[in-house]
């Protein structure tokens, strides 16, 4: 959000989502820092080409819809390849300043039965930085999400800049108990300390 909002300079950010659910915490936080921000349509009067901010769904990676308005001066035989072309015209006039892939780990633990992911690599097509973001994604698993990618990834670690959050991983001899009803003992019985608005989210 700092990115657009300091080093952007009147370029867009197209930020990638594959959660619905991101779309409102986004566009409520972009607005705290000043930011306009729009959901990308098929019909270009119903989102503002010249937000600071445009956001798609993973979905629209293989939109045919998304790719004809992407770059109308550009025409390929092969349909895949109109995935990226309004990104694309963005990067012909200028005017693209980054894309953003939120929660990309769901790209390895999804794309089995989510074909979206699989239109990933058209995101490779523009010349311009491709960031990725994740709050839980292996280190183990950095390889292959790079041969799958087919990118070459600098990876960055830090902490969250949520203090409310508090990161733990907890370990269970699944020979001696069934990992299911270990996590559900655990939270059982963390729960009696926990406030009326406090959560916890278990990752499996």
């Amino acid at each position: 959000m700092m990115l657009a909002k300091m080093y952007a300079n009147g370029k867009i950010t197209v930020v990638v989502l594959p959660l619905s659910v991101l779309h409102g915490d986004l566009e409520t936080r972009a607005h705290q820092h000043g930011l306009a921000v729009s959901r990308w349509s098929p019909d270009p009067a119903k989102f503002n080409d010249n937000a600071d901010i445009i956001t798609c769904t993973v979905e629209h990676l293989e939109f045919e819809m998304f790719h004809e308005y992407v770059n109308q001066s550009i025409c390929y035989e092969n349909a895949l390849m109109t995935i990226c072309r309004y990104i694309k015209t963005l990067e012909n006039t200028r005017r693209l300043f980054r894309i953003i892939f939120d929660e990309v780990h769901k790209l390895i633990m999804d794309i089995n039965f989510h074909n979206s992911f699989n239109f990933f690599w058209a995101l490779n097509l523009v010349q311009i930085p491709l960031i990725t973001l994740t709050a839980s994604f292996p280190e183990h698993l950095v390889k292959d999400f790079s041969l799958q990618t087919k990118t070459i990834w600098k990876i960055i670690r830090m902490s969250s800049n949520r203090k409310e959050l508090m990161y733990n991983v907890i370990r269970v001899d699944t020979a001696e108990k069934d990992l299911i009803q270990s996590a559900k003992d655990y939270v059982t019985a963390k729960l009696d300390f926990y406030l009326a608005d406090e959560r916890a989210i278990i990752f499996c």
